[in-house]
């Protein structure tokens, strides 16, 4: 079986770096790759959304193929990949209607749960600060030294609460959830994993 466990929350906590001090010890999927192949149009609409969906499930399936058995069509060899962001993302940033989202949380579910079929087990873990000024900071100086990051919409503040919010309101969705202050349990537990 492979595990994909899937690192999640509001920009600015901490995933990437954390995770990027994991980096020797497991196979990381960066948020980068996924959001390479993306589109002309606004990052936060709706056909950017649904193609970084599509875009996460393939480089998911790419990264799975040396796990996957053709003769049986499922995934038989044990692995464990780590991904810095979910298909989930869409739903969080997405600037959508309530329906809009609610349909995707649908479709990205029912995609999960077909490729659980064929043996993958998939965890999402929410990484959140306690303090929205807390991740604000972190944000500002991130946007120094990324200056890309504002065509996302980072160097926005009301951005940046209407996604902490928008992560709360789908707290089921969650199996581990991690406040940033913790990153250290966060990286002994996925040593402990490995």
């Amino acid at each position: 079986m492979v595990k994909v466990t899937c690192i999640e929350g509001p920009h600015g906590t901490g995933k990437t770096k954390t995770l990027n001090q994991c980096e020797d010890l497991i196979e990381i999927i960066k948020e980068g790759d996924i959001t390479k192949t993306g589109t002309i149009l606004s990052p936060q609409g709706c056909t950017s959304q649904n193609i970084w969906i599509i875009n996460w499930f393939k480089i998911m399936e790419k990264a799975c193929n040396k796990y996957y058995d053709k003769i049986t069509q499922k995934y038989k060899k044990e692995g464990r990949l780590y991904f810095d962001r979910s298909p989930y993302s869409a739903v969080f940033y997405g600037e959508l209607s309530e329906k809009e989202k609610d349909a995707l949380e649908i479709i990205i579910s029912k995609c999960i749960k077909e490729y659980e079929k064929v043996g993958l087990e998939f965890t999402f873990i929410l990484f959140y600060d306690e303090s929205e000024e807390q991740t604000w900071k972190k944000v500002q100086k991130r946007i120094e030294s990324e200056k890309w990051r504002s065509k996302l919409k980072e160097s926005n503040r009301s951005h940046l609460i209407r996604v902490r919010k928008e992560y709360l309101k789908r707290k089921y969705l969650w199996n581990i959830c991690y406040y940033s202050k913790y990153l250290k349990n966060l990286k002994n537990y996925i040593k402990s994993l490995e």
